[in-house]
């Protein structure tokens, strides 16, 4: 019980500090529902008690939430974001505007992270997401976009990801046994992953829909930092143990130098 009060409190404070936390929700309740799955028989019980703690604390969040927005703030029951998401997925924009397609949304979402398949209209005319939005971004976007690296940092930083990709592979191929044992934890993972980059895709779709301009961004990304951190460790680690701490060195160093040069770069742009 105190677990799952601890959990649903948690989910309650994400969903009342940012709306657009719904997209971690999934991934959220299906561990839940793994978790009492996964009990032993004779504790079933407590952890389905648990579960149901949880996802009571996140309802009633949600329901005096949707209660001071209708009776009291007269605004969206949800504020607006998520509306408008809803609108983009049900196909019902305003009428002087041309209904989003399910396969126009699924192409874009698609192409937004991935290459085009051959079936798909473009959705991103010479442009590439994965590189200009995701990558660049992940390296330094500042200011109101406008203020990037020059073009050489961008392609060193390449170079100084790829083998660190390269590793992580490897980690992933060396460890799949235990991969296999954790398959219900990394699916937790991808369902909360994947719900935060469908919601980008969705709301991003919406805003280039009304406004001609894209709304999407690296920084709406920062959720998914612990992956980051995880995926860096493995990385490292997979170097074997007669290079982990070098590598672990090199790549704090690099990541202090990589801050420090981000800060004075907006402080040039700003201030010099």
């Amino acid at each position: 019980m105190r677990l799952g009060l601890g959990i649903g409190a948690a989910l309650a404070v994400g969903m009342l500090a940012k709306l657009n936390f719904v997209a971690l929700l999934p991934g959220a309740l299906l561990g839940l529902a793994l978790l009492a799955a996964h009990a032993p028989a004779d504790g079933r019980r407590r952890a389905l008690v648990g579960a149901g703690a949880a996802v009571g604390v996140l309802a009633a969040a949600v329901v005096v939430y949707v209660g001071l927005n209708t009776l009291i703030w007269d605004r969206p029951a949800l504020g607006g974001g998520v509306e408008n998401a809803a609108n983009v997925a049900a196909g019902t924009q305003a009428a002087d505007q041309a209904p989003t397609t399910k396969a126009e949304q699924v192409s874009y979402v698609w192409q937004l992270y991935l290459p085009r398949l051959p079936f798909m209209n473009d959705q991103f005319a010479n442009y590439l997401p994965l590189w200009q939005t995701w990558f660049k971004g992940f390296i330094g976007l500042f200011g109101w976009l406008d203020t990037p690296f020059t073009e050489w940092v961008y392609r060193l930083a390449l170079a100084l990801v790829a083998p660190l990709l390269a590793l992580l592979a490897f980690a992933f191929v060396r460890g799949r046994s235990g991969l296999r044992r954790r398959l219900p934890e990394i699916a937790c993972y991808m369902a909360i992953a994947g719900g935060l980059m469908v919601s980008i895709g969705i709301l991003g779709l919406r805003y280039l829909d009304e406004t001609g301009n894209r709304f999407e961004q690296a920084r709406y990304l920062l959720p998914l930092l612990p992956f980051y951190g995880a995926a860096l460790a493995l990385a490292v680690r997979a170097s074997g143990e007669r290079f982990a701490r070098p590598l672990a060195t090199a790549v704090l160093v690099v990541m202090i130098a990589h801050n420090v040069f981000s800060q004075l770069l907006v402080i040039s742009r700003f201030y010099g």
